[in-house]
């Protein structure tokens, strides 16, 4: 495996704990990589970005694993019904921007909505409820496909919305991690299914099968770390801290913007 794509894997897992758009960060990485590279930058398809999500989905699951005893005290069922009638929206969503073209924006607005995001918990209600009707699980998928667009975080977005929709924060942010989950399934298995079933020459031999000792121990320690600040998140939304996450992201806007002036 490419160092340079082990480096930008292990990054990758580690961001995509932390409400500051992994993908918008890892785009700034590859660019920076590029001017560092006298070789072409290093491409990333669609099935490759897939499947870098699989060490999330296990990091995901691990953590939903940790709050078991919180699904006791909600309807189960309830909650996965939410779920997918979140991760249609999002979906759906998707779909209509396949055919009808993503919107462009620059990173820079991107990292200020997500910053925008955040920073509005300075002056959210105290939400309460860990009740979570069709009507919310709609507008979180929907906050979901939003974040489809580069540079705004997923995780901050969604956990922001249902926040100011009146859901308790280790609610919302739990939530926000099982619509995540849905979604990772359903991509991996996507792009599983382009490798082996569309026998994709391309893929097959592509970085993800070909790791060395070393190389997954990087990857686990990605892992481990990625776990831990998956929890500190949770522990600041628990403690109404996480905005602070919002000052990088707007230094981070603006740094960007006056960069490309």
């Amino acid at each position: 495996m490419e160092p340079l794509f082990l480096i930008l894997w292990n990054l990758h897992t580690i961001f995509e704990s932390l409400p500051i758009s992994s993908s918008g960060h890892l785009a700034l990485l590859i660019d920076y990589a590029a001017t560092k590279r006298t070789k072409a930058p290093l491409p990333l398809s669609s099935t490759m970005n897939h499947l870098m999500h699989i060490p999330t989905a296990l990091v995901v699951l691990a953590t939903l694993l940790t709050y078991a005893s919180y699904f006791k005290e909600v309807s189960l069922l309830r909650w996965i019904i939410n779920v997918l009638i979140a991760d249609l929206v999002t979906g759906s969503a998707y779909l209509i921007m396949r055919k009808t073209g993503t919107p462009h924006i620059p990173l820079s607005v991107g990292f200020f909505i997500t910053a925008c995001a955040l920073l509005s918990l300075m002056v959210a209600p105290q939400a309460v409820s860990m009740e979570i009707s069709w009507a919310q699980a709609s507008i979180i998928g929907l906050a979901q496909a939003a974040a489809l667009l580069p540079g705004i975080s997923r995780l901050a977005l969604t956990f922001t919305i249902g926040v100011w929709l009146g859901i308790e924060p280790l609610t919302s942010i739990l939530f926000s991690l099982t619509c995540e989950l849905g979604l990772i399934v359903v991509a991996v298995a996507k792009a599983l299914r382009d490798i082996y079933v569309d026998d994709d020459e391309e893929h097959k031999s592509t970085h993800f099968f070909s790791l060395s000792f070393a190389q997954s121990g990087w990857l686990i320690i990605s892992l481990l770390i990625s776990y831990g600040c998956l929890q500190l998140v949770i522990l600041m939304s628990s403690h109404q801290i996480i905005y602070l996450f919002g000052w990088y992201m707007l230094a981070l806007a603006l740094l960007i913007f006056l960069k490309k002036q």
